[in-house]
C-alpha cells in the first residue's frame, strides 16, 4: 500500500515538474511587448478585452500552465500575459522537467555566442577580412605568381567571412544582421551598413573566381576552401534576403510614390479658368500644355 502510494505521489510530482519551469525576459530592445491572455476551457486564448504591455529586461516568473513551446504565459502584476515571440525574448533558468523546451536556438541566443554576435565585433571582423581580401586579390590580378602565404591570406580571409556568417545565423536567427535594421540602428546608418555589407556579399558569390585568380592553394587545403566558398554563396543568399526584409516596405513605398505622382504628372484634365476659357491641369491642378 505504501509502495502504491509512493509511486502515485512520484507520478504526481514528476507530472508537475514538466510545468515547473523559470524563464526570465531577455528581449534585444531591452523589453518585450506580451499579450493579456485568459484560461478558457483549459486553454489559453487572448482576453476579451485584451491589453498588450511591456515587460523589461530581468523580470523572471514560472510558466502558468498549460505550457508549451509556442504557449508559455506569465502573471505579472495579478494578470496573465501570453510571450509573443517565446524563442527570441526569453531565457530558460530552471528548467526541472522539460529539457530544451525552447530549443537549442535559444541557448545559442542566450549563450556566450549570442552575446558575442549582439556586439559589432563580428561585422567589424568581417568587413576587414573583406578589404584585406580584396586588397590581395588586386595584388594577385597583377601578379603572375602570387607568393603562397598571400594566396593562404586570402583563403582564410575568406573562410573567416563565412564562419562567421554561418555562426551569427545559427545562434541569432533572423537577427543575425541587427546592424543593417533600422529598428535597432536607424535608417540612415542601416543604409551605410548594408551599403558596406553589400561589398561582403559581392566578394562572397565571387569568391571562387577570385580565388582562382590570386592563387589555390595545395593538397586538402585547396578542397577546404571550394567547400566553405560554396558554403559562404549559400549563407550571402540567405543573408542577402534577410537584410532585404528590412527595407523592403520602404521601397514599396517609394515606387509607388514615383508611380503615383508621376501618373499624376502625366495625366490631363479639362477644367476652366477664372476668363471662362478651357485649360487642361494635372491631377495637381498645375496647368500643363
Amino acid at each position: 500500500m505504501k509502495k502504491s502510494f509512493l509511486l502515485l505521489l512520484m507520478m504526481l510530482l514528476g507530472n508537475l515538474s514538466v510545468f515547473a519551469q523559470r524563464y526570465v525576459v531577455n528581449g534585444k530592445e531591452g523589453k518585450i511587448r506580451v499579450v493579456q491572455y485568459e484560461l478558457v476551457d483549459g486553454k489559453w486564448e487572448i482576453a476579451q478585452p485584451s491589453k498588450d504591455i511591456y515587460v523589461e529586461n530581468g523580470y523572471e516568473f514560472e510558466a502558468v500552465p498549460p505550457v508549451s513551446s509556442k504557449t508559455i504565459v506569465m502573471e505579472y502584476e495579478g494578470k496573465y500575459y501570453h510571450v509573443i515571440w517565446p524563442k527570441k525574448e526569453l531565457k530558460l533558468i530552471d528548467d526541472m522537467g522539460k529539457d530544451g523546451s525552447l530549443g537549442i536556438k535559444n541557448r545559442l541566443r542566450n549563450s556566450i555566442i549570442g552575446d558575442f554576435y549582439f556586439t559589432s565585433v563580428p561585422a567589424l571582423t568581417g568587413f576587414s577580412c573583406t578589404v584585406l581580401a580584396l586588397i590581395l586579390f588586386i595584388m594577385g590580378a597583377f601578379e603572375k605568381n602570387t607568393p603562397y602565404f598571400l594566396r593562404m591570406i586570402f583563403a582564410i580571409c575568406i573562410c573567416a567571412i563565412a564562419l562567421l556568417e554561418f555562426g551569427a545565423a545559427i545562434s541569432l536567427g533572423s537577427d543575425a544582421y541587427w546592424w543593417c535594421n533600422p529598428d535597432d540602428v536607424g535608417y540612415l546608418r542601416a543604409i551605410l551598413f548594408t551599403l558596406l555589407f553589400s561589398i561582403t556579399i559581392a566578394v562572397q558569390y565571387y569568391s571562387i573566381k577570385m580565388y582562382k585568380i590570386v592563387g589555390k592553394l595545395n593538397g586538402t587545403a585547396n578542397t577546404i576552401v571550394y567547400i566553405v566558398c560554396g558554403l559562404g554563396m549559400v549563407i550571402a543568399t540567405f543573408a542577402f534576403i534577410s537584410v532585404l526584409k528590412n527595407f523592403l516596405f520602404m521601397v514599396c513605398c517609394a515606387i509607388f510614390a514615383f508611380w503615383f505622382f508621376g501618373r499624376a504628372g502625366n495625366t490631363r484634365h479639362r477644367t476652366t479658368d477664372d476668363r471662362g476659357n478651357t485649360i487642361h491641369v494635372n491631377d495637381f491642378g498645375t496647368k500643363v500644355d
